[in-house]
């Protein structure tokens, strides 16, 4: 996996965007979207919550260097880690996927069917797909990824561990956890 600041790619790349905290099931089905293709995964050193809710913070499935290494296991290439800051979230989302437009040239945005970007999360679907028209991008959302009658998330895994139904996070997850006291406040 190659972690940098620019690429050059050989032909526009599809992108998505995240932070994949335990790169579970519904991550590895997007992630499956991109990586036959040249794609590039955006994601933060730390976890945008721990910005704009620093008094509540958010228990990580797993640490930076797990993630990235699971990411680079489920066929991630190009990854731009970036710094999520309070000046990054008051971005609208029209100047954020333009700024990403003009240094990537990207021509497809691959997104979880829950995500928004932008300040206060104000790219919800229907506005995404409209910058995706006026800037020349296709935009998919992939549908949610369900096990055992429950939608796969970050939040949801972190609920089982809570309720100390490992095995049961372990399915949503679709891997196996390093070991028991993985899951760290940041």
């Amino acid at each position: 996996m190659i972690i940098k600041n620019s690429f050059q790619f050989s032909s526009p790349p599809t992108i998505t965007i995240g932070f994949f905290d335990g790169v579970h099931l519904g991550h590895q089905a997007l992630l499956k979207k991109l990586t036959s293709k040249e794609h590039l995964v955006i994601t933060f050193q730390n976890h945008p919550r721990s910005v704009l809710y620093p008094l509540q913070p958010t228990r990580l499935l797993c640490t930076n260097a797990e993630r990235l290494h699971l990411l680079e296991k489920f066929g991630v290439q190009n990854l731009l880690l970036l710094e999520f800051t309070l000046a990054f979230s008051k971005q609208t989302p029209e100047a954020f996927l333009s700024d990403l437009k003009k240094t990537t040239h990207f021509e497809a945005l691959v997104l979880g069917y829950d995500s928004h970007l932008g300040f206060q999360r104000e790219g919800n679907p229907s506005l995404i797909r409209e910058i995706g028209t006026q800037l020349g991008f296709s935009v998919e959302y992939i549908e949610p990824v369900v096990v055992g009658g429950i939608t796969v998330s970050s939040s949801a895994i972190r609920s089982l561990l809570q309720a100390g139904k490992r095995e049961e996070a372990e399915k949503l997850l679709g891997h196996s956890l390093q070991e028991p006291q993985q899951i760290n406040l940041t």
